[in-house]
């Protein structure tokens, strides 16, 4: 396999990650309670996007929760922030892998081709998108049904 092939490759398997973590980030912010992620803990869980546990006990007047001198990460408090900090290194790296594979292409690579190629890598693109997303949020993270949950308590609103 040619070394343009294995970056496109690994350029591909990034992006799907990132299709499925903005998933898991769309299904905490917003369906929570009804989700895979519903513990026993409930709105007490890691995974339970609740941006007050960053401050110092809840409130964002007392500043944010350090170590030492340095602010603690956000995604040590909730699974939200930590699907985001890894969805946005897998992108990162996805965009990387496309930038060495086209070093890698050979000079008799034209631009009509390359127009050509970047068109059919957007219809791709977005077919595989609209698919997955489908495929993970609607119907893998979701439970069919009434929710087992009760509902959020109204002073941890994630869209505030």
């Amino acid at each position: 396999m040619a070394r343009t092939t294995k970056f496109l490759l690994l350029s591909i398997i990034s992006f799907l990650l990132v299709i499925i973590l903005n998933d898991v980030e769309d299904t905490l912010a917003h369906h929570y309670n009804r989700s895979v992620f519903w513990d026993e803990q409930g709105y007490e869980s890691y995974w339970y996007p609740d941006w007050t546990r960053k401050y110092v006990e809840g409130d964002p007047a007392k500043g944010r929760k350090k170590f030492w001198v340095f602010d603690i990460p956000a995604l040590m408090f909730d699974g939200w922030h930590l699907t985001k900090a890894v969805r946005q290194y897998f992108m990162i790296n996805a965009y990387a892998f496309i930038l060495i594979a086209m070093a890698f292409v050979s000079p008799s690579y034209t631009v009509r081709s390359a127009r050509r190629d970047y068109v059919k890598i957007l219809i791709y693109a977005a077919l595989i998108i609209f698919l997955s997303h489908t495929l993970l949020y609607e119907n893998l993270f979701l439970r069919e049904g009434d929710t087992k949950a009760p509902p959020a308590p109204t002073g941890l609103d994630v869209r505030k």
